[in-house]
């Protein structure tokens, strides 16, 4: 909620779940393993009994791949990214 209402002070035409969808996107053309992947969003995978067994965060294999996906938003990782700019209305 803390994004959402960021972004709506910012006036900028976006969702929070454009961001996260596109963070899905790149991690998947990345070759961030599935799990990773999801893990990243906070998305839980498998059923109930996968989920009771698998307790670790990942929050160290996690931590380099949030890493790249900032600088890849912030540009430093890539020529061709747009900036957020405030919309004109």
């Amino acid at each position: 909620m803390a994004m959402s209402m960021l972004l709506k002070r910012m006036k900028i035409d976006a969702t929070v779940h454009g961001f996260r969808s596109s963070a899905r996107s790149w991690m998947a053309d990345n070759a961030v393993p599935f799990e990773l992947a999801e893990a990243c969003l906070a998305h839980t995978v498998g059923n109930a009994v996968v989920q009771a067994y698998q307790r670790s965060s990942m929050l160290a294999r996690r931590r380099p791949i949030m890493s790249a996906w900032a600088n890849y938003v912030c540009g430093s990782d890539a020529d061709n990214v747009v900036p957020l700019r405030r919309s004109s209305t």
